[in-house]
C-alpha cells in the first residue's frame, strides 16, 4: 500500500490549494451578483457537493480538511480578501466588510 504521506503530499495538498482559490474565485463572484440569501444557498450547496465528491473520490482523510477550506473561501474569505470593499451600492462607510456579513454572522451562530 501507499504511504499517507506522499497521498498528502503530492496530491491531497495541491488538490486542497486548487480548490480554495476555485471557491474564493466562485465567492467574489456570487457576492457581486447574488442577494445575501442566494448567496448563502449557493455557498452551502457547493460546500455540500464537495462533501459528496470527497466520499465517492478521495480519502475519508480528506473531507475535513476539504468542507474547512470551502467553508473558509465561502464563509470567511469573501469578508478577509478585500476588507471595507464597496459594497453594490458603493458605500465604503459601513462598518462591515462584506456586504453578507450579517448572514455570515447568523450562520455561524446557528
Amino acid at each position: 500500500m501507499g504511504n499517507m504521506e506522499n497521498y498528502e503530499r503530492d496530491f491531497e495538498e495541491p488538490l486542497l490549494n486548487e480548490t480554495s482559490g476555485y471557491y474564493q474565485r466562485k465567492a467574489a463572484m456570487w457576492i457581486e451578483q447574488d442577494s445575501c440569501p442566494d448567496y448563502m444557498l449557493k455557498s452551502e450547496e457547493a460546500i455540500r457537493l464537495e462533501e459528496e465528491r470527497v466520499e465517492t473520490y478521495l480519502h475519508a482523510s480528506t473531507k475535513v480538511r476539504r468542507t474547512e477550506r470551502c467553508f473558509a473561501c465561502l464563509f470567511v474569505g469573501c469578508c478577509l480578501a478585500q476588507p471595507c470593499a464597496p459594497n453594490r451600492m458603493g458605500n465604503r462607510t459601513a462598518p462591515v466588510c462584506c456586504p453578507w456579513s450579517s448572514c455570515l454572522i447568523v450562520l455561524i451562530l446557528m
